[in-house]
């Protein structure tokens, strides 16, 4: 059979006895090895060097073969690979022909842009016998252990490298995508790693089709760890609260207490044993609500309590009962209650449930005319031991220390590390246990309590412990007798520190947003009144035909549009940099450039952009050439930002001073003006996120406070600093520090400086 080869012919190489004897000079810089690296290898040897032995091997090419093969930079090259056997067999002659318009850099861009992203996994395969011709090193990274490297995987079938769920579905993934055409999906992926541990991905391979064929397979790997993390978390803690409401409903049904549960429809849902053994009419739960209508109820004095008054329906209009003493006649007999209940509300504040704590206090009532003293305790404890706060009890009127729990003390001793044991402080005065006490304050309000019929008063108390400010809000609970006299005082302490200070930095944070965004608002409007302004006399032009009767005006009007489009580019770009900068997005292209001709082309094209006006911008330097690793583009917007700034803050007529300085391991560039200059107090704030030194918005300048802190942080990318100093009514000096380092991979010089640039960053300057 033979072959014509016309432009192919240059692309080839020879063996003998199975080994490489010559190699073409357009075949060396296809493949991009050396002759060196390629003359005298077997054909084995060669067959793994442009990695197709995963297919093919080159002494197994007995005619033709059509593939791909792949550089030495590992770039996938689709081919025919022709063999011509000369005399005696033992020599054979390889020749290369590419396919046009193959290579996939040129083919898919997008594709090739997504390999260089390392914020999620991606490969390309061929298709359909998913040869890999592309990744990137996230793809590497976490999935192939045994093949960190690309160099190690490129080339090689998808079964060769992968395991886990792809390995067992490769030919269900291939048969899909054939059959349907579409992407397909593998939804948390959970691979295991002996070094990164366990870790969950979404993957999505995707079709990509060239002349009506699936060409390619694009694979990306989303980490989903996070999220399934969280979610196992969650399903972590819905069986711990699933534990403790079973551990709560255990507690319910053991306590002594009796008591019992009704949902929003005034049902009961639960009713513990205590109740059930103490109360015939609620030993069943289905008959509860029934028998609840057959008895009747009396107040202490012997009236008729109206249904609507009564504690289960007070509970389900989400009244707090406290000590709710009635008499209850059923089946004839008639016995004494006293009625605790609390409404249960869900996270959205509506009434889930009602607690209520039922106890038959009739031979109490008969018995002791001093219950409701002791009912009255025991409640306040019971509270205080589940709550678990600190509690002091005083006595009434001279407010001595009867009594303080352990929790109480310890507070106490925080504040004050001079007061003695428990024992020792009973019977004190409570003014001299406790700091900033004001007697008098809290007995008026005590009898402030009573006359008024409340239950409690509470007062919040500021203290320092360790350096820390914490807040107490101290509730003070008088205990009556039955003559509703004050007996003692309950002094309970609860700690809302975090309360306070979170309000503190919520009140902080709206103000800051408020201030963000009056600014913004007054920064877009202003440019957009401007051009709204000059298309409005376009319009009256137009319309009186006059459109070219003053072509001076209608110029200025032009330049007053450009001049603000340019100005709300500029506000838009900066307001994406300070998201990129804050999400870390934000990246610098180094390389090695002479920036003493960059700041000379800056202060030049500068100069002549306002010859006009009376500013006179001065370059000096120690040095002609200094090459250093810098992003041009960016640092040439550092060093606008910072003239421009000197300008906006200057007299009419001004000079700004650029100076660039050569200090062997690095270089600083200072900018000087003669300006307004700037409070001591306000340098501190100057490189923060939306700080001026003015922030009215009849200011003398624009801005929205962005433009220092993005060249700061675009200076820190740079591994430098900013530093600045000013005198008000003299002027202010800004520093830029860089350091005098170069780069081994010296990135495609970006352009630095364009007259873009100069009318973006000087449109809210008018001179």
């Amino acid at each position: 059979m033979k072959y014509t080869l016309k432009a192919i012919k240059k692309l080839f190489f020879c063996s003998n006895n199975n080994f490489i004897t010559k190699v073409s000079r357009d075949f060396v810089d296809f493949s991009g090895y050396s002759e060196y690296e390629l003359v005298g290898k077997s054909l084995n040897e060669i067959s793994m060097l442009l990695r197709i032995n995963s297919v093919v091997n080159f002494e197994d090419i007995k005619d033709k073969f059509e593939g791909y093969m792949f550089t030495k930079q590992c770039n996938a090259r689709e081919v025919t690979i022709l063999c011509k056997n000369l005399e005696g067999n033992n020599e054979r002659e390889y020749y290369f022909r590419e396919k046009p318009n193959s290579r996939i850099e040129d083919k898919m861009m997008f594709v090739a842009q997504i390999c260089k992203n390392d914020k999620i996994g991606t490969s390309i395969w061929s298709f359909p016998d998913f040869i890999m011709l592309n990744c990137n090193n996230k793809f590497l990274k976490y999935f192939y252990p045994s093949y960190a490297k690309r160099e190690n995987c490129i080339g090689k079938y998808k079964k060769e490298i992968v395991n886990g769920i792809e390995d067992d579905n490769i030919d269900k993934i291939w048969s899909t995508i054939k059959k349907t055409g579409e992407s397909y999906h593998i939804n948390e992926f959970k691979h295991e790693d002996k070094v990164n541990g366990t870790s969950y991905w979404n993957l999505i391979f995707v079709p990509i089709y060239v002349d009506g064929n699936i060409k390619y397979i694009v694979e990306n790997k989303w980490d989903i760890t996070e999220k399934i993390r969280g979610r196992e978390l969650r399903d972590k803690q819905s069986k711990i609260i699933e534990n403790q409401k079973k551990q709560l409903e255990a507690i319910i049904e053991n306590m002594a207490e009796p008591l019992l549960i009704v949902n929003k429809d005034g049902k009961y849902i639960d009713i513990n044993k205590a109740a059930r053994n103490k109360y015939p009419m609620y030993r069943n739960l289905r008959e509860a609500g029934k028998t609840y209508d057959k008895i009747e109820y009396f107040d202490i004095d012997g009236k008729v309590i109206p249904k609507e008054n009564l504690p289960v329906n007070r509970l389900l209009r989400g009244e707090k009962i406290s000590e709710f003493k009635s008499i209850v006649k059923y089946n004839n007999d008639f016995r004494y209650y006293n009625v605790n209940a609390a409404p249960v509300y869900d996270n959205e504040g509506d009434f889930i449930a009602g607690v209520m704590c039922i106890n038959d206090i009739t031979e109490k009532v008969k018995n002791d005319n001093h219950m409701f003293i002791d009912k009255q305790y025991k409640i306040l404890n019971r509270m205080i031991e589940e709550l678990d706060l600190p509690v002091l009890r005083l006595s009434y009127p001279d407010l001595k220390l009867i009594d303080i729990n352990k929790k109480a003390y310890n507070f106490l001793k925080l504040e004050n590390s001079d007061i003695g044991s428990i024992s020792s402080i009973k019977g004190m005065n409570y003014k001299d246990v406790v700091n900033s006490f004001d007697k008098n304050y809290i007995l008026k309000h005590v009898k402030g309590i009573i006359e008024e019929n409340k239950k409690s008063y509470s007062k919040y108390r500021k203290f320092t412990v360790f350096g820390k400010e914490k807040f107490i809000n101290t509730i003070y609970q008088p205990i009556l007798g039955i003559n509703n006299e004050v007996l003692e005082i309950l002094a309970i302490g609860i700690d809302v520190t975090e309360e306070i200070m979170a309000n503190k930095e919520m009140e902080k944070t709206l103000k800051v947003q408020e201030e963000i965004f009056a600014n913004l608002s007054h920064e877009m409007r202003t440019p957009l009144n401007v051009i709204f302004s000059a298309v409005q006399l376009f319009e009256l032009y137009s319309n009186n035909k006059s459109l070219c009767g003053d072509k001076e005006k209608l110029n200025r009007d032009i330049h007053s549009i450009k001049k603000n489009c340019y100005r709300l580019s500029r506000i838009i770009n900066n307001m994406v940099d300070l998201s990129r900068i804050k999400l870390g997005y934000f990246e610098v292209n180094l390389s090695n450039q002479n920036i003493v001709s960059m700041l000379k082309t800056i202060v030049k094209d500068i100069s002549e952009y306002f010859e006009d006006k009376e500013i006179n911008i001065v370059f000096n330097t120690n040095i002609d050439e200094k090459i250093i690793a810098y992003d041009a583009n960016n640092i040439c917007r550092v060093i606008l930002n910072l003239i421009s700034n000197a300008i906006k803050f200057s007299e009419n007529s001004c000079e700004i001073s650029i100076e660039l300085i050569d200090k062997n391991n690095f270089i600083e560039i200072s900018v000087k003006d003669k300006g307004i200059g700037i409070e001591k107090n306000h340098l501190q704030h100057i490189f923060e996120k939306f700080k001026q030194v003015d922030k009215s918005f009849q200011r003398a300048t624009e801005g929205i406070g962005i433009g220092l802190y993005i060249v700061k942080s675009i200076v820190e990318l740079h591994y430098g600093n900013i530093s600045v100093k000013s005198k008000l009514g003299e002027g202010s000096i800004f520093k830029v520090t860089l350091p005098a380092r170069t780069v081994e991979t010296n990135n495609k010089k970006n352009i630095f400086f364009s007259d873009e640039m100069i009318k973006a960053e000087f449109s809210d300057i008018y001179l």
